[in-house]
């Protein structure tokens, strides 16, 4: 089943300047697709499309076949979870309710929560090296951790179709690796990722597919394998060198 479809998706915000021309993909379940571009392709305004965050203004999007438009607000929450660029703002919770209130799109607000509650929010935080902290403030943790902690916060209710916007940003290799080694088990498990980042050497080695974008339109749609230099230059408008051997160091975070 093609789990998301999106058909000739278009949206701007004024009329002299479209922010998605005729974007059109679609994917089946447990893959990772990389969004990959320059600042101000689109890629975060495409993943708040895909949320339902803004309406497309002519196009479809389809998730389980179904047109996004006719989900109600509180069935698109039990399906998918978007993660923006924005960290969590001061709140007066600690981590570990914080990261319960995660549940609520499945039995709502006054829901009781359950053993098994406890023990997956018990496993994202022991993944995420955050356990010691579980009693913490939220305010009190690094920008790295409340970062994951979010990601945390949106897995908690496993949805089916998780949408990533810069997720890399400000962690360190041990909680990059924690991430990737998360991401690969949650999608084996039957999670979909969409994941927008400008680290498009991490995003080639984790995505099965790969969705370039430049000035709003699709430049392609592809597996990492098949995706050749040309198109990366065309994507970023600058010249690409690949180098086969350098002389410098990177820590193991994808195995």
């Amino acid at each position: 089943m093609e789990i998301i479809k999106l058909n000739n998706v278009n949206f701007f915000y004024n009329l002299n300047s479209f922010e998605i021309k005729g974007i059109s993909f679609s994917c089946p379940e447990k893959i990772l697709i990389g969004l990959a571009g320059p600042n101000g392709s689109g890629k975060s305004t495409l993943l708040k499309l895909i949320a339902g965050i803004e309406k497309p203004k002519n196009g479809a999007i389809l998730i389980k076949e179904k047109n996004l438009k006719e989900y109600k607000a509180v069935e698109r929450a039990k399906i998918l979870r978007w993660i923006g660029q924005n960290e969590i703002g001061k709140i007066s919770y600690k981590v570990i309710e914080y990261l319960y209130l995660g549940t609520f799109p499945l039995k709502g607000y006054f829901g009781r929560i359950t053993k098994e509650d406890k023990e997956r929010a018990e496993y994202l935080l022991d993944y995420f090296y955050l356990s010691k902290k579980k009693d913490w403030e939220v305010e009190n943790l690094s920008g790295g951790e409340r970062k994951l902690l979010q990601i945390a916060f949106s897995l908690i209710s496993s949805p089916e179709i998780m949408l990533l916007d810069e997720p890399f940003a400000h962690l360190d290799p041990i909680h990059l690796k924690a991430l990737f080694n998360l991401i690969k088990k949650e999608k084996e498990k039957g999670i979909t990722f969409i994941i927008s980042s400008h680290e498009y050497n991490i995003l080639k080695t984790i995505s099965d597919y790969l969705l370039l974008i430049s000035d709003g339109e699709m430049v392609c749609f592809d597996k990492p394998s098949n995706i050749k230099l040309d198109l990366w230059e065309k994507t970023f408008k600058i010249p690409f060198v690949k180098k086969e051997s350098q002389d410098q160091l990177f820590p193991d975070i994808f195995s």
